[in-house]
């Protein structure tokens, strides 16, 4: 599935109320603006729903208000979830305009059970996501798509260390029994090790193939022991690592040594690559994407991004407010956020179309649209 729409509120009508107008998306979006416009927000809130409809089951949050469209091959699917003081006050899942489930504030509700051809009624806990405590694939198969997104939605924080910090530990002598998720980015050496015992040179040389596109001249990418530094642990246990060799250096540099925009760079192609070769129809949230890249290789990187994401099932949801960064992604994929108080809009092709094809004439830089607040004078 993919996202077709979204529309947000928390705490509505309160103080610390703050409010997503409908967000049109498309299979690639660049979300621009100017800092605590709420790019990294909205970002949150879309990672923060696919936990609740995969992972998390119960509800970590006080309060929201969602009103979500996917688009499940070729069927319009739309999700509604509003939840106060902890506790799921209305849930709708419909199906092209059918309505495939309900229920209110007290838990209890209606659910249509296919295989049967009868609508069944359900209560549920208050703070449970009927969506997935009633996951049943031969009764309520329609439910599994919303799952799979969730489970398939991955947020990667590019001004963060993006697993950097974090190595795969071994059993000497045993194979690796870890259950690989990208639910949490921390697990990239995992993923990669994982990657290369699933395809082998597929993989390796795949990821070779991007870095040097992006501009880093490597001959190599692999896992091992670091070089750099001493890792204690228990003798039985075999610490590893990323390295890269790179052509102009004699020896490895391991993910120690690496600078933090390389190291990011490597990590989001080895998540990229690992769902493109597992055919997992994902959603890649990138915030902050080129942060720590020099411009040359930031624009690489997020062409690279595009592409790759044009030719597999991939939507990418990325965010930035800078302005090489904007220069170099078409306005086709923009979609400019703006925050008036608590409330926030966002101007893209689908909302402002003669707005985005006036600009086109106009001989200016990309980023002169944001920065001139030419969409907010149209």
């Amino acid at each position: 599935m993919f996202i077709k729409s979204i529309k947000y509120c928390d705490h509505e009508g309160e103080p610390g109320q703050w409010k997503l107008d409908k967000f049109e998306l498309e299979k690639i979006n660049l979300l621009v603006g100017k800092n605590a416009s709420g790019k990294t927000r909205t970002i949150n809130i879309l990672f923060a729903l696919s936990n609740l409809v995969s992972i998390d089951r119960k509800l970590k949050f006080k309060t929201g208000d969602y009103l979500m469209v996917f688009d499940d091959n070729g069927k319009l699917v739309e999700y509604i979830l509003k939840y106060e003081g902890g506790n799921v006050v209305k849930e709708v899942f419909k199906v092209d305009s059918v309505e495939k489930m309900t229920r209110g504030p007290n838990g209890t509700g209606k659910i249509k059970a296919e295989d049967a051809d009868i609508e069944m009624k359900f209560k549920a806990p208050n703070d449970e996501i009927t969506a997935v405590v009633k996951r049943d694939s031969i009764q309520h198969p329609y439910l599994d798509g919303l799952y799979e997104w969730g489970e398939n939605t991955f947020k990667f924080d590019f001004g963060g260390k993006m697993g950097k910090d974090h190595f795969l530990a071994l059993l000497k002598k045993q194979d690796q029994k870890e259950t690989i998720s990208q639910k949490d980015p921390n697990k990239v050496v995992a993923i990669f090790y994982d990657g290369i015992k699933r395809y082998e040179e597929k993989f390796k040389q795949e990821l070779i193939k991007d870095f040097n596109k992006i501009g880093y001249k490597i001959k190599d990418i692999d896992f091992g022991p670091p070089n750099s530094a001493v890792v204690q642990g228990p003798v039985e246990v075999e610490v590893l690592c990323l390295n890269v060799k790179e052509e102009d250096l004699h020896i490895a540099t391991d993910q120690i040594e690496m600078s933090q925009g390389m190291f990011r760079a490597l990590s989001l192609l080895i998540h990229l690559n690992y769902s493109i070769l597992n055919n997992i129809q994902s959603c890649f949230l990138i915030d902050d994407i080129g942060e720590g890249l020099d411009y040359e290789r930031a624009s690489n990187l997020i062409r690279l991004v595009i592409e790759k994401a044009k030719s597999n099932n991939i939507q990418i949801i990325m965010s930035t407010n800078d302005r090489f960064v904007m220069n170099n992604v078409p306005l086709e994929y923009w979609a400019i956020i703006n925050r008036e108080g608590s409330k926030v809009k966002i101007f893209n092709r689908n909302n402002s179309k003669e707005m985005f094809e006036e600009f086109k004439y106009t001989g200016l830089n990309n980023f002169d649209l944001f920065s001139s607040d030419f969409y907010l004078k149209r």
